[in-house]
């Protein structure tokens, strides 16, 4: 148990960044606190959201909705969770390290298995318990939706591991021989992604609507959920088994896979070109770009973590069109004006790119090659801008494909348009600098594997916490000058953010240039 505990401490030490030198840990403890303090606010801002709900919800006597809603949630996180993790092979692994030191392999998976399964535990305590502290408050005290609340709080994250270690073990044995076997790869987790996400839009409650009477209709239908509804309330034999074999059974299957394959090394396709290829290299910037986004398509990790944001944002954009105006003022179950809709619209898609902060692990994922970039007589200047564009030409696409598919379908004015587009693009501006200037600050040069570098490195964590806020901040301003029209609530609130935007470029190209000049 000695080596499990090593192995655990370090996976957490790699996570924060602590195996940098003595001069960095006053960095990255003040970057873990920042954190803390990230998540403890995020917390809070949706126990606010559940309160509304709660309140909007409890006039029509269809509280559990509210937990129901909270499940739904915290089940397709999860899901979505684990096909993300998703890697097969990697660049960078420390298994043929770890399968040659005098530890045992089940300590080794049990570690590695742990470190997946607390952070992804996170993301169930922040969907779900503010629910149901809120219900048991508010409502009633239901010893039931105590216990089994909590059981199931312990439980959901296995099946986001077991996911990862399944779908790891299926996409390794489809695609590693095969020609662009890393896009086809990636594609076909994105096709999953998709239909996973767009049976949720599909599944989705219209709240506006809700009453007694179809209530048990609506949970029916959704017969997953509906038997961890009735595990919380009504935990009888059969509702038990199911949920258990919902989770458990994934898990278990999941670390079986995970075993078999652990330590083996599987062919791959290489190709036969011997050709090399010289360039003429007197646009550094276009060279550096390229290379950027020839990283970025060739490391599936990269792209499916990446490019989930872009994604919701597009699918969220079709959804709504198929509906139309009526559509979806029937589905909300509330008529929306337009100009109020378009700002509604442009909050959902800046919360979506906070999750995709590509730039925030860019320099991370040179890896200890990033020497060489080092050595080369580049201007700094040039390299940042490189990173920065390819966040910028990945995800700005969707957002202005999206604006355009809202306004002819939705039929949105010019004005309303430039609402849509033009808070989303100031996000990626400031995300795309300002998670490179994070990731400079706290670098992770040493990873066992390119997903805990692009999902769960400090840097990442602290870019979406800080994308997350900025999201907000339009609603902040909202909140404050009420008696503003929506048109100045978002003049305002992009003044603010060209501030950002500036202070952030500024610092990055002085001494972000100093310390990228440190790093070693």
């Amino acid at each position: 148990m000695y080596n499990f505990k090593i192995l655990l401490k370090n996976n957490l030490n790699i996570l924060l960044g602590k195996l940098n030198k003595k001069s960095k840990r006053k960095s990255t403890l003040f970057g873990g606190l920042l954190l803390v303090f990230g998540l403890i606010a995020l917390t809070l801002i949706y126990t606010l959201q559940a309160k509304s709900m709660f309140d909007g919800l409890a006039p029509l006597h269809v509280e559990k909705v509210c937990i129901f809603h909270a499940l739904l949630t915290s089940l397709s996180v999860i899901v979505i969770i684990g096909i993300m993790r998703t890697t097969a092979n990697t660049k960078n692994s420390d298994t043929d390290f770890l399968m040659s030191l005098p530890i045992k392999k089940s300590e080794i998976i049990l570690s590695k298995t742990l470190s997946k399964y607390i952070f992804d535990w996170f993301f169930v305590f922040l969907l779900f318990v503010p629910y149901m502290v809120l219900y048991l408050i508010l409502i009633e005290f239901n010893i039931n939706l105590l216990i089994f609340g909590l059981i199931y709080l312990f439980i959901a994250p296995l099946v986001s591991v077991g996911i990862s270690y399944i779908f790891d073990f299926i996409v390794a044995r489809l695609f590693n021989r095969i020609k662009f076997g890393n896009l086809l790869k990636t594609f076909f987790l994105l096709l999953i992604f998709i239909s996973v996400l767009g049976f949720m839009l599909a599944k989705t409650f219209t709240y506006g609507t809700a009453d007694q009477l179809n209530l048990n209709a609506y949970f029916a239908d959704r017969p997953i959920s509906n038997y961890f509804l009735n595990f919380l309330f009504y935990p009888n034999i059969q509702n038990v088994l199911v949920v258990l074999s919902c989770t458990i059974l994934p898990f278990i299957l999941g670390v079986i896979l995970y075993t078999i394959d652990y330590g083996k090394t599987f062919a791959s396709y290489s190709s036969k070109n011997k050709t090399l290829k010289f360039e003429n290299g007197k646009n550094t910037l276009k060279m550096f770009y390229k290379k950027e986004l020839y990283s970025y398509v060739s490391t599936p990790a990269y792209i499916i973590n990446t490019i989930i944001g872009g994604v919701v944002i597009l699918v969220v954009s079709i959804f709504v069109c198929t509906l139309g105006k009526n559509g979806l003022n029937n589905y909300l179950g509330v008529e929306i004006p337009n100009i109020l809709l378009s700002g509604i619209f442009a909050l959902i898609f800046c919360c979506m790119l906070a999750s995709a902060p590509i730039s925030a692990s860019s320099i991370s994922l040179e890896g200890k090659n990033i020497w060489l970039l080092k050595s080369c007589p580049i201007n700094e200047k040039t390299l940042f801008l490189s990173k920065i564009l390819t966040h910028l030409t990945i995800l700005e696409p969707f957002i202005i494909i999206s604006s355009l598919l809202l306004t002819i379908f939705v039929k949105f004015s010019f004005v309303e348009f430039l609402i849509i587009i033009s808070l989303p693009t100031m996000q990626n501006l400031i995300l795309a600098s300002g998670g490179l200037l994070m990731n400079l600050w706290l670098p992770m040069l040493d990873f066992d594997n390119e997903t805990k570098v692009v999902k769960q490195s400090l840097s990442v964590l602290l870019t979406m916490v800080f994308g997350i806020l900025i999201a907000l901040l339009p609603l902040g301003v909202y909140y404050i000058f009420k008696y503003l029209s929506i048109n100045y609530i978002v003049c305002i609130s992009l003044g603010i953010y060209g501030i950002i935007l500036s202070t952030i470029l500024t610092v990055l190209f002085t001494k972000g240039i100093k310390v990228f000049r440190k790093i070693n």
